[in-house]
């Protein structure tokens, strides 16, 4: 069961990292990020949440 979650994990996190941009055009700007992280925050949260994501997945596959 664990590999479900890791598979799901890693496929969302990549698609968080490699269509960042799409999803910045098609939805709005997150203003916190763009406040604390500076212009493009809101792309640079989008990476730290995918980059989570990932390790959570690795987590999830690797726990007993």
């Amino acid at each position: 069961m664990n590999w479900k979650y890791f598979l799901g994990c890693e496929i969302v996190g990549f698609a968080l990292l490699v269509y960042n941009k799409w999803i910045v055009d098609n939805t709005q700007r997150v203003d916190f990020a763009e406040r604390y992280f500076g212009p493009a925050g809101t792309y640079t949260l989008y990476k730290l949440v995918g980059i989570g994501i990932i390790f959570y997945g690795f987590y999830s596959l690797y726990n007993k």
